[in-house]
């Protein structure tokens, strides 16, 4: 899955959509990098950088970055 044309908030919606209809568990690091992999490029290398716990940091860091470069 892959952001696309989707806005980040769009993304989330549809990553936490997808990743809840999966028949197998992974390790939330492994969802991490499947999110991350998914996401706009430019978008991904900022919040890669960050520090983050889990999914919910991420999805957090990933609306500030958008909002914070696409002025």
């Amino acid at each position: 899955m892959t952001q696309g044309r989707l806005s980040v908030q769009e993304y989330i919606c549809e990553f936490e959509r997808f990743h809840s209809r999966i028949s197998f568990e992974e390790e939330p690091e492994q969802t991490t990098v499947r999110f991350l992999q998914g996401l706009d490029l430019s978008i991904a290398k900022k919040v890669d950088i960050q520090p983050y716990c889990n999914s919910e940091d991420i999805y957090k860091l990933a609306m500030k970055m958008k909002k914070v470069f696409q002025e």
